[in-house]
């Protein structure tokens, strides 16, 4: 048994393309602060998510060849469908982590840099304590780092 992907049915995924890509458009251009915080962190969640439901595909996919696993054979496909998305979830990952480098968004307390002055009404010594660690070159590195790994795995 075969799907038939008629043109009605590519209609109607078209239709919910044009109508998620105009919200999420909405959200960008329609959005209270000069950040565009609602859009970034929505962003960044959705690219986790199904970059994490990639990954997990790959490592089921895996996992099952090792073991020798027969059943999962008449699953394979799904699984390898859920896997293809990996290379753009990584992308979009690498979206997120551009906007970071160069302050196109402030989704995280650390990038506030009045957070790190001693003299600013914002000061965080904690946060101060740790800025060798968060700061933008570090989560940019960290990002590209961890991307690869998980493109080669």
């Amino acid at each position: 048994m075969t799907y038939d992907f008629t043109s009605k049915n590519k209609m109607w995924l078209t239709i919910g393309m044009m109508v998620g890509v105009i919200c999420l458009g909405w959200t960008y251009f329609l959005a209270d602060d000069e950040l565009h915080t609602r859009f970034w962190s929505n962003f960044l969640h959705n690219a986790a998510f199904f970059t994490g439901i990639a990954l997990m595909a790959g490592f089921f996919m895996a996992a099952s060849i090792t073991a020798w696993a027969g059943w999962y054979v008449n699953f394979k496909r799904v699984w390898e469908s859920f896997s293809l998305f990996l290379l753009v979830g990584l992308g979009l990952m690498g979206v997120v982590a551009l906007g970071v480098f160069f302050d196109w968004h402030h989704l995280y307390h650390w990038m506030d840099q009045s957070a790190l002055d001693p003299n600013s009404e914002h000061y965080d010594p904690l946060l101060a304590g740790k800025s060798g660690f968060l700061n933008k070159y570090w989560y940019l590195g960290g990002t590209v780092v961890l991307v690869g790994i998980w493109y080669l795995i």
